[in-house]
């Protein structure tokens, strides 16, 4: 479990995440919901550790980790991996080299038993024939599924998915989605889904939890926010389903 208590972080002169306490549980698929620029990917990059917080506390799965130099990554950070909204691929990398890339980083394996990893994360996510190409000799969807395929050649146990049907067609997001779900049904991965698409919402969607202005409005299960109906946070939520 992922646990955060007063949290609270501050980039140059903005106060970005205020006072976050939150619970994220590993027997279910969790969303985090907000307006743009209310601090959802911040808050998951700060998970990360990719950023320091000034004050609170943050633990996975009972390991403190808000103490931590971040030049010395704690190894509980392995835990996580990150698919980011635009995949974050490196261009002049062929598709294979990018999947490789974190197990390179790590230096725990040897060239084949890296090959080998990242052949059987690309033949599970049917990217086989994708292998020598360049990103951006591909499509957006198949890009998302790339930044999927190298997120999971770690083995992570939380799954981070940043906006994962952002900028795709209806059709290409409900190809992005079926992988994803894939991936969760036979990975044994924990997802966490940063998003505002109503779709993403209804299938990724177990626990919500809501921000606004860098703070959490509400945490809970779909079913705790039908008792709220008629309240702010009931119409908060609602308002993501409406038509654009």
């Amino acid at each position: 479990m992922i646990e955060i208590s007063d949290l609270n972080l501050r980039l140059g002169s903005k106060d970005i995440l205020s006072e976050i306490t939150l619970k994220l549980p590993d027997d279910c698929r969790t969303v985090i919901i907000g307006k743009s620029g209310c601090g959802k990917t911040v808050l998951m990059k700060t998970i990360a550790g990719l950023y320091r917080a000034q004050s609170g506390r943050i633990s996975i799965d009972d390991v403190i980790t808000t103490d931590t130099d971040l030049s010395q990554r704690h190894p509980v950070f392995d835990k996580l991996a990150m698919v980011f909204q635009y995949a974050a691929l490196l261009d002049s990398f062929s598709v294979f080299q990018n999947i490789a890339l974190p197990l390179y980083e790590k230096r725990k394996k040897s060239p084949e038993e890296i090959r080998s990893e990242v052949t059987e994360v690309l033949t599970f996510l049917g990217l086989e024939a994708t292998a020598d190409h360049f990103p951006a000799e591909l499509s957006g969807g198949m890009r998302k599924r790339i930044g999927l395929a190298r997120a999971l050649v770690t083995h992570p146990k939380y799954l981070i998915l940043d906006e994962p049907t952002t900028g795709l067609d209806p059709l290409t997001a409900e190809e992005v989605m079926t992988f994803l779900k894939l991936v969760i049904d036979n990975r044994n991965v924990v997802p966490i889904t940063i998003t505002h698409d109503p779709y993403c919402i209804s299938e990724l969607g177990d626990y919500i939890v809501m921000m606004d202005a860098g703070r959490i409005l509400f945490s809970g299960f779909k079913q705790e926010l039908e008792k709220l109906s008629g309240t702010y946070i009931h119409k908060f939520y609602q308002s993501f389903f409406l038509p654009v």
